[in-house]
Order: structure tokens, then sequence, then C-alpha cells
């Protein structure tokens, strides 16, 4: 009789000792995680998706430009519990510095995806960063408006797929289920990223030569600094921008063909880099960043490849 107790005493610790078994990588010990996310977008065409906030959920731009954690317009953050956390101060493209105040979240969640106390910066200032608008009576046609911003430093420790042209991003370590839903990886270009403390950097080729570029999904566009025109003549304006249409763009040895650069004077503090890839080409082609390993694998084009199964 005390056997047959004791059998169903342990009886929960054996099924979790399976559920681990199952939710962790049995050779490596790395968390096995994969979510999907549909997305929408906002006025300015960037990608936005729902984060649960102490049960609620809020639209989020994921903007893997910015340094910092995330982003929250002060309206919402006043609602939530936190915690004070300094100050933080940055300078926005405009050449327009803030220093607003910093908090912690006790978490947030992405589905199943829980992270603890989360760097939250106070903005209200979101108007500040757009080069351009939509005409009013455009703005509001299937467009979301965000609370705040997702910034590289949350996602630096996740794979994140985005497949922008099929509204979807992928939080995933799991290549194998990747490629049983549509996403062939294995075929995709092996492109090497350099990771900052605030920025994933990739070099590309362009017919103005050698770019250095932040990956940025908070960006409309791809654009470089004015100085890097030198010479050339560009084709024209857009926006109110000069753009220039190089003949090739090349990454990781591939030319993924013709692209349109737009062109703006960024401030001294970008430094060494030359610009952001935006939103235009990453809604041409799916790329799955794994941070850990330093690697971006970018599909050639979006025709083929994609949420087939979805």
């Amino acid at each position: 009789m005390k056997k047959r107790i004791v059998f169903w005493a342990l009886l929960p610790i054996i099924f979790l000792s399976f559920a681990c078994f199952f939710t962790w990588d049995h050779f490596s010990g790395e968390t096995l995680y994969h979510e999907h996310f549909p997305i929408k977008f906002t006025s300015a065409d960037l990608p936005c998706m729902e984060v649960t906030i102490e049960n609620e959920g809020y639209p989020f731009v994921v903007d893997l430009g910015s340094k910092f954690h995330t982003e929250l317009d002060k309206v919402t953050l006043d609602r939530l519990q936190k915690k004070p956390n300094g100050m933080a101060s940055w300078v926005n493209i405009k050449s327009i510095k803030y220093t607003l105040p910093q908090f912690i979240l006790p978490q947030i969640s992405l589905k199943s995806i829980v992270i603890h106390d989360v760097k939250v910066v106070e903005t209200s200032h979101i108007q500040d960063n757009t080069l351009w608008s939509p005409p009013d009576n455009e703005k509001l046609m299937g467009r979301v408006e965000p609370v705040g911003f997702l910034g590289k430093p949350l996602f630096e420790k996740l794979n994140l797929l985005l497949d922008l042209h099929h509204s979807i991003i992928v939080i995933s370590n799991q290549k194998d289920q990747l490629e049983k839903e549509g996403y062939h990886i294995h075929s995709y270009i092996k492109v090497p990223i350099e990771l900052t403390k605030k920025h994933v950097i990739v070099n590309a080729e362009t017919e103005l030569g050698p770019v250095r570029l932040v990956l940025d999904s908070g960006a409309t566009w791809t654009i470089i600094k004015n100085s890097t025109l030198k010479e050339k003549s560009y084709s024209g304006t857009e926006h109110g921008l000069p753009i220039f249409i190089s003949s090739f763009f090349k990454m990781g040895g591939c030319d993924f063909g013709k692209k349109k650069i737009h062109f703006y004077s960024f401030p001294k503090e970008a430094g060494s880099i030359d610009g952001v890839l935006g939103v235009d080409f990453l809604k041409e082609h799916i790329v799955y960043i794994d941070f850990k390993h330093k690697t971006a694998y970018i599909s050639k084009d979006v025709t083929l490849q994609g949420a087939e199964q979805l």
C-alpha cells in the first residue's frame, strides 16, 4: 500500500520531468521556443506586434534600430506598475537630444515567452522621429497606432524571423520547425552581422561603394547619410529626400538586385555607421536573425518561400 502511495505522490514530478524534456534542447541545454505573431503596420509602414503587460495587450513596433529594451508612451506607462531606474539619453535621426525617465517593468509577455525586469524608457516624442507622414486620409486605412517600441536589446537573446511580406514575425530557435512551415533557412543567403551595444549591423556593397548599415525594422526606408553620395548625381527626390538607384546591392556575396536608397543628414553620433537598412528591404526578403551565432539568413525573395503552411 505504501509503495502505491509513493508512486502516485511522485507522478506529478515524473510528468513535470517529461514536460521539461520537451521544452529544453536535450543536447545543448537551451530552452526551446517557437511563437508566431501576426503583425499590422503603422501609418509609417512599421511592423507592430502585440505585447502583454499586466494581462492586457498593447501594440508595439518591433524596432531593431533602437538601443533600448522598450520605449513606451507616458499615458500608458503611468497606468503600469514599475520601479524608477534613473534617466536615459539619446539623439534621434533629426539630431534632437532627449533625456527622459527610465523604469523597470516586472515582466512582459510575448505569448509564452516571458521576460522579467524589462527596462522601459518613457517617450512622448514618437512623431519627432518621422521624416515623412502619409496624408491624413491614408493613416487609418487598416493601420495601427503603437504605444511604444521593442528594441534590439530585448531580442538579442532570442532568434527572430521577420516575414513582413506575409505580415508575420516568428520568435523561434527551432529551425527544423521553421523548415516544416516553409521557411527554408538552409537555402537563404548567410550574412554575418556585427552586434554592438546599440545595433545589428550588416555590410553591403552598392554602386556608391561599401556601406555599414543598421538592420532597422523601425525605419520605413533604406537611408544612407548624405556624405556617401559624393560626386554621384542622384536619381531624383521622393518625399523631399534625394534618392539614388544603385544597380546592385550585395550582402554575403549575393546580389539582391537594384536598390532604391534615400539620403539624409545623419547626426554625428552615428559615427562609422553609414545608414539603415529599412522596412522597404525587409518586405521583399525574409530575414532570420540568429543573435547567438551573429548571423542573418536572408531569402533571395519572397515569391517562393515563406509561410506556406500557416
